[in-house]
């Protein structure tokens, strides 16, 4: 599953969605969401052991 997929299988959406990539970030994807409501930033990281 990619996350552009893991974003589309989210339910906080209102009716479609428009995904963008959204530069930076050192150890998250960050991507800007766009539905009904407005834009929206989605952050996807990885578990890594030294956030313990």
């Amino acid at each position: 599953m990619t996350a552009e997929d893991r974003i589309r299988a989210l339910p906080c959406w209102t009716g479609g969605i428009e995904i963008a990539p959204l530069p930076g970030g050192l150890s998250n994807a960050n991507y800007v969401v766009t539905d009904a409501a407005g834009r929206h930033v989605v952050r996807f990281g990885k578990d890594y052991p030294f956030h313990h």
